[in-house]
C-alpha cells in the first residue's frame, strides 16, 4: 500500500476514535442534558460599582477642513 494511502487511513482512524460522547455515570442512553432544558442561555450583565460613576466624559473631536486638492492644480 503506498505511504499516502497509510496516512489517509491512519487520519481516518484517528477521526473514527475522536467521535463519540465522552465516558459518563448516566445510563439513559443519551448524554446531552442540554437538550432536556430548552431556552435561552445568555444573561445580562451584573450592575457594577463602575455603573454607579455615571457616563465618562470623552474627548470632543475637533474638524479638520482639508483644502481641495483638484482647485490647487497639483498633482
Amino acid at each position: 500500500m503506498p505511504r499516502g494511502a497509510w496516512r489517509w487511513a491512519g487520519l481516518g482512524l484517528l477521526l473514527a476514535l475522536g467521535c463519540g460522547d465522552p465516558p459518563t455515570t448516566d445510563h439513559r442512553g443519551y448524554t446531552k442534558s442540554i437538550l432536556e432544558t430548552p431556552g435561552v442561555f445568555i444573561h445580562g450583565e451584573h450592575r457594577s460599582e463602575m455603573d454607579s460613576l455615571g457616563t465618562p466624559t470623552l474627548p470632543t473631536a475637533e474638524v479638520i477642513v482639508l483644502p481641495d486638492s483638484a482647485a490647487s492644480g497639483g498633482g
